[in-house]
């Protein structure tokens, strides 16, 4: 058989009921020809079938704003999972939201761990979106003694890789982590029952890496070409995905 017969006869035997989408990857139109925009509509409706029933729970994972995404894809109902946190999102623009605080956590404990050596920095916060430090610079402080600095966290503190920009009055530092889509999915997996542990994710993006390989028992589906890549099946073509979604 075909990965596609592949792919519709485990869908069809697992019945997946958790869906996680990454937005730029499985909804959005990568150009604009009309043959695109029209396959993409015909793919939001199949999704939008699914939401209309109880059965399925669909997460969408996007940095767009939720209440313009809810617009855009017209889906009746989905989890929103952005940067800062997770939304269930109905099409009337009902917002419940869930802070999702563990990453959050760990930079609040390190960044205790570190206050005194800060304090002679400058001003530290946590960014709103989540897993980013801003340090606002009080006058000396430079990107060499900062880094320096957290390398020099005690081995106890579970330190992720950072990338460092300089901005308006101060400097930022961006944990790799802050899009760690495992950590996402682990999160609403729990808040789920046991009703919903058949997961089904499509994706194609760098970041959906941790998740496909977090869902080792789930359905992983990576849109477009990728030489290493953890997902149970490879789809090139929209018209592929929409021929799955059909048959659910």
């Amino acid at each position: 058989m075909s990965s596609i017969q592949d792919l519709q006869q485990i869908i069809y035997t697992k019945k997946p009921t958790m869906i996680f989408l990454d937005y730029d990857r499985a909804l959005k139109p990568k150009v604009s020809s009309t043959d695109a925009v029209m396959a993409q509509f015909r793919l939001q409706r199949q999704f939008e079938r699914l939401s209309y029933n109880d059965r399925y729970v669909i997460h969408i994972f996007s940095d767009g704003p939720a209440r313009d995404l809810a617009e855009q894809i017209g889906i009746n109902k989905f989890v929103y999972i952005g940067r800062s946190g997770i939304e269930a999102v109905t099409k009337d623009g009902y917002l419940i939201q869930e802070e999702v605080r563990a990453r959050r956590a760990e930079l609040e404990e390190m960044l205790e761990m570190m206050k005194s050596d800060l304090d002679k920095l400058g001003n530290v916060e946590i960014s709103d979106r989540g897993y980013l430090i801003r340090f606002k610079s009080s006058g000396n402080a430079n990107g060499g003694s900062l880094v320096e600095l957290l390398s020099a966290i005690r081995p106890s503190v579970k330190t992720p890789e950072w990338s460092l920009y300089n901005v308006p009055g101060g400097i930022e530092l961006r944990s790799k982590l802050q899009w760690d889509k495992s950590h996402m999915v682990r999160f609403w997996l729990q808040q789920g029952n046991g009703e919903r542990s058949a997961t089904m994710y499509v994706g194609g993006g760098i970041s959906d890496e941790s998740a496909f390989s977090y869902l080792a028992e789930g359905i992983t589906i990576r849109m477009g070409n990728r030489k290493k890549s953890t997902a149970k099946f490879i789809l090139h073509d929209i018209e592929e995905l929409i021929q799955i979604i059909e048959d659910m």
